[in-house]
């Protein structure tokens, strides 16, 4: 068994986890990034799955809320990502 000292773990290095680690650690709080493959990202942020994407596959909504959602979403990432 493996024993982290940290104020937080976080599992999965998806491009999710990854930025929320990274956050975190900016933040000075101590955090663990826990993934199960060996390199970070290379499950479903690699696949077409775990893509940010704008929300083209909700075609039956005429409303496009579902991609205006999506894209405020996504750029919410951009400040992180850029980091």
């Amino acid at each position: 068994m493996i024993h982290f000292r940290s104020d937080v773990a976080v599992l999965g290095a998806g491009l999710q986890g990854a930025g929320v680690a990274l956050e975190l650690a900016r933040r000075g709080i101590e955090t663990t990034l826990v993934e199960r493959d060996a390199l970070a990202m290379n499950r479903a942020s690699l696949r077409n799955e775990g893509k940010i994407h704008l929300g083209l596959i909700y075609a039956n909504d005429t409303t496009h809320e579902t991609a205006f959602l999506q894209l405020r979403g996504a750029l919410r990432f951009r400040a992180i990502l850029a980091r």
